[in-house]
């Protein structure tokens, strides 16, 4: 799992006040999933949980009084705490923001945490369950680019069908043709070596799905070598790091097709009609 950050923990000191709260508490049993809009319990000041990207968006009534919102992590830290504006009746929490080109990511820890809402002299306790379910759904070689060797890159989509969003953050690749793109998983979450997806929008919702493509391109082939693009096949993996410290990982078979391109001044070339496919499952 990711280190907690260090914004996160400045929320966490600027919220730590929430855990243990004196006063009168109300708790719902059962986890509400945001995918479901998680409608509160009749009485909730907590009436709605959804998404937007990697913000979790809380629905509050008119009048809520609402002082302070915490996340509480599973393990019974702080991991955000909001002050919402007693006029207002929407209040966002961000728990998944990769912070592009950052080491100080935000990424909560997948399980059960908990809301805690301050209302007044009491608490009122929410489960929620913030658990992705990601895995690879489609891998292809990119259509084109502004350069030859971009088709020789892969695209790789992801999908989530889990309760709250996530992130890819590196494609890696094991035994691939071009041998030189073969690297170790990043380390680093906050700094996606990734491409093809707008920054804003890098972020896997619930439910929903992604494409990343590879800033390596594995199916780019030497002149120095015997590859005429006649049908030559190679196998190789193609793994993918997602924020949660999860690693997806597939075998796929490569097919050297069509005409060599034209060589590039470094003498490398790719097959113009190529043809990629996934071998596991």
């Amino acid at each position: 799992m990711p280190a907690m950050s260090r914004r996160n923990v400045l929320r966490v000191l600027g919220g730590g006040a929430m855990v243990g709260l004196a006063g009168c508490s109300r708790s719902q049993a059962d986890p509400v999933s945001p995918t479901d809009n998680g409608s509160g319990e009749p009485g909730s000041v907590l009436q709605s949980l959804s998404f937007d990207l990697g913000d979790l968006v809380i629905g509050l009534p008119e009048d809520h009084g609402v002082s302070q919102i915490s996340l509480v992590e599973p393990d019974g830290t702080v991991f955000a705490s909001v002050n919402p504006d007693f006029a207002a009746t929407t209040v966002r929490m961000a728990i998944a923001d990769p912070e592009i080109g950052d080491t100080d990511y935000v990424h909560y820890t997948p399980g059960v945490h908990e809301l805690v809402a301050k209302v007044g002299d009491e608490t009122e306790r929410q489960p929620i369950e913030l658990l992705p379910e990601v895995s690879i759904t489609g891998i292809r070689l990119n259509g084109g680019g502004e350069r030859l060797l971009d088709s020789g890159k892969v695209v790789v989509q992801i999908e989530n069908r889990g309760s709250a969003p996530t992130w890819a953050h590196d494609i890696t690749f094991e035994e691939a043709p071009n041998w030189t793109v073969d690297t170790p998983i990043s380390d680093f979450p906050g700094i996606p070596f990734i491409g093809g997806v707008p920054i804003e929008s890098v972020v896997i919702p619930p439910q929903g799905r992604q494409e990343y493509v590879s800033t390596a391109a594995p199916a780019v082939f030497d002149e120095a070598t015997s590859v005429e693009c006649a049908g030559e096949e190679f196998v190789f993996r193609i793994s993918v790091g997602i924020a949660t410290g999860e690693v997806l990982s597939t075998s796929v078979r490569l097919t050297a097709e069509g005409n060599p391109g034209t060589g590039t001044t470094g003498g490398r070339f790719v097959c113009d009609s190529s043809r990629i496919e996934v071998l596991d499952g």
